[in-house]
């Protein structure tokens, strides 16, 4: 009580008016002088900080709905109600590449081919078709294909006599997981690597998740997630909320890669999902970024019959 009447105090000895705030021409005294009073200075700056947030949080504009261009939902939708045809119950169908890259080329996604072969001779007409040399090899295994380490990838592959000879290698590498096919792919512009995502959840409905690839969401869960429909103020907290997102932009020796097409492919990605309750999951893995260019190496559709999305009231209305 000492130290509140020490702050309070006038140095002239006056007795200071009670603290008032003007309501519609009105003013109301506070009915309780005196300052709040925290256990530590971290507890003090933590709720002046969630303070702040709440005024940010009320101040700022909720956003321009994201609205990608040369999207085709009806042409998707067709495409997908003929997949479900195949599907009973509350089972689900992994979706063929072939069918996959369709999908996603009617959202404006395109997805770099890959090529299966079974002979040597097969695997260097697959390295001429995918647009020669460089090249990547590997495993049609849906784990060890991201897996270096492993020896599920092969990059840099440079000649078809290096082809041939990394296909003997890697079925010999691979051989205590089983026997697996093998594709060859052109290889991307080097560059940052991430992931998106995008599921149905039977209480909120659509949720769409980006992170960097690697130990942060595999190891750290480093994500972050969105329910659509997204707004373009979404999309840019989105692309920036993990926190090993920083290697996106110029910092130090690494160089800023083109966020805004990463932008653009996570507005697709949650427009489509937003759109399609059948799409039990989505993912693209990897997604690299480089200086120039965005290229989706690598995705994964898995379709099922929805149930009623009860979620209605509790997403952002789309209109």
């Amino acid at each position: 009580d000492a130290a509140l009447r020490g702050i309070w105090e006038d140095p002239d000895g006056r007795t200071p008016a009670p603290a008032e705030r003007g309501t519609a021409g009105e003013s109301a005294p506070v009915l309780q002088e005196g300052l709040p009073c925290f256990e530590s200075p971290g507890a003090s700056i933590l709720a002046l900080a969630s303070v702040m947030d709440y005024v940010e949080w009320r101040e700022k504009e909720t956003g321009v709905l994201a609205t990608p261009e040369n999207v085709s939902p009806k042409a998707a939708a067709a495409d997908i109600a003929q997949h479900l045809t195949q599907v009973s119950g509350e089972n689900l169908l992994d979706v063929s590449a072939s069918a996959t890259e369709e999908l996603l080329a009617h959202y404006g996604i395109s997805l770099l081919p890959e090529y299966g072969f079974d002979t040597a001779e097969e695997a260097v007409e697959a390295a001429a078709r995918a647009g020669g040399y460089p090249v990547v090899l590997k495993t049609t295994d849906d784990f060890l294909r991201h897996r270096i380490d492993l020896g599920g990838v092969r990059l840099g592959i440079e000649s078809d006599a290096e082809l041939i000879s990394e296909i003997a290698q890697m079925h010999r590498v691979l051989e205590p997981y089983g026997r697996f096919d093998l594709t060859v792919q052109k290889q991307a512009p080097a560059g940052q690597t991430a992931v998106l995502t995008g599921i149905e959840d039977p209480l909120i409905g659509p949720v769409v998740s980006f992170g960097m690839a690697g130990d942060a969401t595999s190891l750290l869960e480093d994500w972050a997630h969105r329910i659509p429909p997204l707004t373009e103020r979404d999309v840019y907290k989105m692309v920036r909320s993990p926190k090993a997102a920083a290697k996106l932009f110029a910092d130090g020796d690494l160089p800023q890669v083109r966020v805004d097409l990463l932008e653009d492919l996570c507005a697709r990605v949650a427009l489509m999902k937003d759109n399609h309750p059948e799409i039990a999951y989505l993912e693209l893995n990897p997604v690299l970024l480089s200086q120039e260019t965005l290229t989706v190496v690598g995705a994964k559709i898995r379709l099922g019959n929805p149930q009623q999305r009860t979620d209605s009231a509790r997403r952002t209305m789309s209109s």
